[in-house]
Protein backbone atom coordinates (compact mmCIF):
# COMPACT_ATOMS: atom_id res chain seq x y z
CA UNK A 1 0.00 0.00 0.00
CA UNK A 2 1.21 3.55 -0.71
CA UNK A 3 2.56 5.90 1.86
CA UNK A 4 2.39 9.12 0.38
CA UNK A 5 0.69 11.84 1.49
CA UNK A 6 -2.54 12.01 -0.16
CA UNK A 7 -2.99 7.92 -0.50
CA UNK A 8 -2.43 8.33 3.66
CA UNK A 9 -5.57 11.29 3.31
CA UNK A 10 -7.93 9.06 1.15
CA UNK A 11 -7.13 5.63 3.32
CA UNK A 12 -8.06 7.50 6.45
CA UNK A 13 -10.92 9.27 5.40
CA UNK A 14 -12.11 6.03 3.84
CA UNK A 15 -11.64 4.25 6.42
CA UNK A 16 -13.36 6.92 9.35
CA UNK A 17 -16.12 7.44 7.01
CA UNK A 18 -17.02 3.48 6.24
CA UNK A 19 -16.11 2.05 9.85
CA UNK A 20 -15.62 4.24 12.35
CA UNK A 21 -17.73 7.54 11.89
CA UNK A 22 -21.08 5.83 12.96
CA UNK A 23 -19.96 3.92 16.08
CA UNK A 24 -18.73 7.76 17.06
CA UNK A 25 -20.66 10.08 16.02
CA UNK A 26 -23.01 10.18 19.26
CA UNK A 27 -20.20 9.18 22.01
CA UNK A 28 -17.86 10.77 21.14
CA UNK A 29 -17.99 14.39 19.31
CA UNK A 30 -15.30 16.62 19.87
CA UNK A 31 -12.85 13.57 20.50
CA UNK A 32 -10.04 12.59 17.97
CA UNK A 33 -10.01 9.52 16.34
CA UNK A 34 -6.72 8.42 15.17
CA UNK A 35 -6.66 5.75 12.65
CA UNK A 36 -3.86 3.14 11.09
CA UNK A 37 -4.32 2.87 7.93
CA UNK A 38 -2.91 -0.44 6.77
CA UNK A 39 -4.98 -2.42 10.12
CA UNK A 40 -7.88 -0.20 10.17
CA UNK A 41 -7.11 -0.17 14.31
CA UNK A 42 -8.16 3.00 15.80
CA UNK A 43 -7.96 4.68 19.39
CA UNK A 44 -10.14 7.52 20.64
CA UNK A 45 -9.57 10.30 22.95
CA UNK A 46 -10.23 13.56 23.90
CA UNK A 47 -6.47 14.36 23.03
CA UNK A 48 -4.81 13.30 20.16
CA UNK A 49 -1.46 12.99 21.20
CA UNK A 50 -3.23 10.37 23.86
CA UNK A 51 -5.01 8.52 21.04
CA UNK A 52 -1.75 8.18 18.96
CA UNK A 53 0.39 7.31 21.84
CA UNK A 54 -1.98 4.25 22.45
CA UNK A 55 -2.44 3.17 18.77
CA UNK A 56 1.64 3.07 18.46
CA UNK A 57 1.66 1.09 21.11
CA UNK A 58 -0.64 -1.78 19.95
CA UNK A 59 0.83 -1.14 16.29
CA UNK A 60 4.39 0.46 16.37
CA UNK A 61 4.76 0.48 12.22
CA UNK A 62 1.02 2.25 12.33
CA UNK A 63 0.53 4.65 9.47
CA UNK A 64 -2.05 7.61 10.76
CA UNK A 65 -4.14 9.12 9.89
CA UNK A 66 -6.61 11.49 12.87
CA UNK A 67 -10.26 12.57 12.27
CA UNK A 68 -11.90 14.96 14.83
CA UNK A 69 -15.73 13.44 15.42
CA UNK A 70 -18.50 15.87 14.12
CA UNK A 71 -15.96 18.14 12.50
CA UNK A 72 -14.65 18.36 9.04
CA UNK A 73 -11.13 18.17 9.56
CA UNK A 74 -9.34 17.19 13.04
CA UNK A 75 -7.08 20.34 12.09
CA UNK A 76 -7.09 24.01 11.14
CA UNK A 77 -3.73 25.22 9.70
CA UNK A 78 -5.22 28.70 9.06
CA UNK A 79 -6.05 29.58 12.28
CA UNK A 80 -10.05 30.06 12.32
CA UNK A 81 -12.71 28.60 13.85
CA UNK A 82 -13.80 25.13 12.73
CA UNK A 83 -17.93 24.92 12.68
CA UNK A 84 -19.24 21.24 13.78
CA UNK A 85 -21.18 19.38 10.82
CA UNK A 86 -23.38 16.50 10.86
Amino acid sequence: MATGDESVASRGKELYVTRIRELTRETAKGDFVVIDIHSGDFEVDSDDLAATMRLMERRPDAITWAEQVGYPAAYNLQGGILARTE
